[in-house]
């Protein structure tokens, strides 16, 4: 049986997203962004 390899991402994979995904790419990885909550509210 063969052993599962996990797939190397690229900073091409990355760019080639929809724009409605919100991901982020750290080490060949993708990792989900949640995004804030509706009506979250950023104090600079």
């Amino acid at each position: 049986m063969a052993l599962l390899q996990e797939k190397i991402y690229t900073e091409e994979d990355y760019y080639s997203l929809p724009e409605n995904v919100r991901a982020e790419l750290i080490n060949g990885q993708f990792y989900n962004i949640s995004s804030p909550p509706a009506g979250y509210i950023r104090n600079d």
